[in-house]
């Protein structure tokens, strides 16, 4: 199934990239020039008028629009001088052919996943042909033909090898048919002098020529007509069966690792499995870390009154609170706390000569969300305000010192924006009488931890 799937993605790829023009550049524009060769009635057996056709140097050019790795069509342009001739006669004729064509790559059709640089290519096509003839005896003009039009078939062969993914030589091929009998000048007869120029055959062109194309804006993208940079079926299984060689062998480890994390037994219950628990007797409702160690003792700081853990990984057991003060009877180490006490992060009595403070929200860690235990400490705040509507309250949020100064503002800004929030839409309290101040990072924290990552309130009138 998975080499399945990921055949049927790498197929669908390689047919998209045919089918849309933006993965392949597909123009291609040629120079061509060779020489031809005028086949007539004056190379047949039965009529030795002309006995030497000679050879004309010719010119072209073609703009080809290549659909698919195997098959394109174009349009080709030739100027074709032709000339015959014998020791009284002779004849010129200027000859322009215009005709789109169809070309078909052979190789690439024998041979799917061709990847060579060389290229075969069959042509055929249908045009116009544009002519102006002269008929000279014995050094006079005796005849000619003027703005003379035919039909044109060229059909021939290219040779043709990528030098580069911008360009391409060849050698081309062609016989070119056409439909008319008079490019030698005439088809009338001249009794008097025993010639007979009406012939029984059509006039056609020889042409051979060497060819070089550029592969338009085949610089910055593969051309489909680079063989040796295009995706081809083949290679499609052949990058499925690397990739499902290498999802086996990933398989397999994932297994073995989904065996080493089994969790299996835990016999102090802590949450952490014996294989891994270093402390296999924690005491029930212990902090611990990964390895299920204790976790260490917190220190105070008794400038600020702050608390900071050592530790940040410690798992909550519990959330329930039956003094009601804030503190999960987990953690709390006065669970008798009196209604609307002050309490620290342990559940501790805060004892001030200043009016009581109260305590503060917590966050996770790169979190602005709002656990149960900071819903109930703003239900205690929400209480207070409520009772009386003159109070007002400055929201303070806190970051520990992990990341930048400005990353951290702007968290510590979302988490008294966040508890703010809460107030208004939650509780319906005025947000007239909030301020809600982002203040950055605990100015040097011993620790960077949960202690560190809160929102204080500030009471006044």
């Amino acid at each position: 199934m998975k080499r399945f799937i990921i055949v049927c993605l790498l197929l669908s790829s390689t047919v998209s990239s045919f089918g849309q023009s933006k993965d392949y550049k597909r123009w291609s524009l040629t120079i061509d020039g060779g020489i031809n060769y005028f086949d007539g009635d004056n190379n047949q057996n039965y009529n030795d008028v002309f006995p030497n056709s000679i050879a004309k140097l010719s010119w072209g050019l073609s703009t080809e629009l290549t659909l698919t790795p195997f098959w394109g069509i174009g349009t080709e342009f030739f100027y074709l001088p032709v000339s015959a001739e014998d020791a009284a006669k002779k004849f010129n004729a200027d000859v322009f052919h215009f005709t789109p064509y169809l070309s078909l790559n052979l190789l690439n059709l024998c041979n799917e996943n061709n990847h060579s640089k060389w290229n075969i290519y069959a042509t055929a096509g249908a045009g116009v042909a544009y002519y102006n003839s002269t008929l000279y005896k014995n050094g006079v003009e005796f005849d000619k033909v003027r703005d003379g039009w035919a039909a044109v078939f060229p059909v021939g062969g290219l040779i043709e090898y990528n030098i580069s993914s911008l360009l391409a030589i060849g050698a081309k091929v062609q016989y070119r048919l056409q439909n008319k009998d008079n490019f030698e000048g005439t088809n009338l007869k001249e009794e008097a002098g025993g010639y007979n120029f009406k012939g029984v055959t059509n006039d056609n062109i020889a042409l051979t020529a060497l060819s070089l194309r550029w592969k338009i804006g085949a610089k910055n993208k593969n051309h489909i007509r680079n063989n040796e940079t295009r995706i081809t079926l083949g290679d499609v299984f052949t990058l499925a069966n690397r990739a499902n060689t290498k999802t086996d062998s990933l398989a397999q480890e994932l297994d073995k690792l989904k065996l080493s994390l089994q969790p299996g037994p835990d016999d102090d219950g802590d949450g952490v499995p014996n294989s891994r628990d270093w402390e296999p007797n924690t005491p029930k409702g212990l902090y611990i870390d990964y390895n299920g160690r204790g976790i260490p003792e917190i220190k105070v700081i008794p400038e600020t009154k702050e608390i900071y853990p050592k530790d940040i990984q410690y798992m909550r057991a519990s959330t329930k609170d039956e003094d009601k003060d804030g503190v999960p009877d987990n953690r709390d180490k006065e669970p008798n706390s009196p209604k609307n006490q002050c309490v620290d992060f342990w559940g501790r009595s805060i004892t001030q000569d200043k009016p009581c403070a109260f305590a503060s929200v917590y966050f996770d860690f790169d979190k602005t969300n709002l656990d149960e235990e900071a819903l109930i400490e703003i239900e205690k705040l929400v209480e207070k305000l409520s009772s009386d509507p003159t109070l007002l309250v400055e929201i303070r949020g806190y970051t520990d010192n992990v990341g930048s100064n400005k990353y951290n503002r702007r968290l510590s800004q979302e988490r008294s924006n966040r508890v703010k929030a809460e107030l208004v839409f939650t509780h319906n309290i005025d947000p007239q009488r909030i301020i809600s101040n982002g203040m950055g990072k605990i100015p040097q924290p011993p620790t960077a931890y949960r202690m560190n990552r809160r929102c204080d309130f500030i009471l006044s009138k």
